[in-house]
């Protein structure tokens, strides 16, 4: 049985037991407890879309694109830049 069948068999079973479990069982409330999760499911939809883009400011750093300028070269970077060139230069 897949995850839905399994949901609508527990919803259908909710609703037949808050209705005082009457005749016929839990199947008679199978269409009520589809329209249920489907309207469950139609509002989460509507409020994660709603959420999105998170209210997070946005991360900067050297993965994302959201810095004003790439960050000056210290020393060290300097001096590998250098290196680089030479390198090339000699090829």
């Amino acid at each position: 049985m897949d995850i839905m069948a399994q949901r609508i068999l527990d919803k259908a079973d909710e609703l037949w037991r808050k209705a005082g479990r009457p005749k016929g069982g839990p199947d008679r409330f199978a269409a009520a407890a589809r329209a249920a999760i489907r309207t469950a499911e139609a509002r989460y939809d509507k409020a994660l879309a709603e959420s999105f883009p998170a209210s997070d400011p946005p991360a900067s750093g050297v993965f994302t694109s959201t810095m004003a300028e790439p960050p000056e070269a210290g020393p060290a970077q300097a001096t590998e830049l250098q290196e680089r060139s030479r390198a090339r230069r000699r090829r």
